[in-house]
């Protein structure tokens, strides 16, 4: 717990130098998947809308948008202790709020992006072809 607040403080600094005022909740969730133990960091922007209720009224609510997370990263704890020299130890989710908003967010994480993510993704999609080709594999 004051993990999480003294980083939504330095957080909140750095929003407001950029003077970014896009408001959202900040979600920390430190979890553990087989034996990788993770800390993701997620900021969520909460949504209003309107529904029915139980006798067809039209009500307003509020809901917390997870479908799309205006910054958020997935920083792996065990790759980061175990190997110091790693690039690719944090992955992003860049929202769709411009630069400056993804620059804040990389700046409170305290890290650069060290990979080309869409080189990355060329290497990968040209491996996924090759192999397809080599197995002759059937197109769909």
């Amino acid at each position: 717990t004051s993990f999480s607040r003294v980083s939504v403080e330095h957080l909140q600094k750095l929003i407001e130098e950029v003077n970014l005022s896009t408001g959202g909740h900040v979600l920390f969730s430190h979890y553990q998947q087989g034996l990788t133990e993770y800390l993701m960091i997620a900021v969520l922007q909460q949504v209003e809308t309107v529904g029915l209720d139980g006798d067809l009224n039209v009500v307003a609510s509020r809901y917390l948008d997870t479908s799309t997370f205006s910054c958020a990263a997935r920083i792996n704890l065990s790759e980061w202790r175990s190997n110091p020299n790693s690039k690719q130890y944090i992955s992003f989710v860049k929202g769709k709020n411009g630069r400056k908003s993804s620059d804040y967010f990389s700046d409170f994480i305290g890290c650069q992006e060290g990979v080309d993510g869409p080189g990355e993704t060329r290497t990968l999609l040209k491996a996924f072809t090759e192999y397809v080709e080599k197995e002759d594999l059937p197109e769909e």
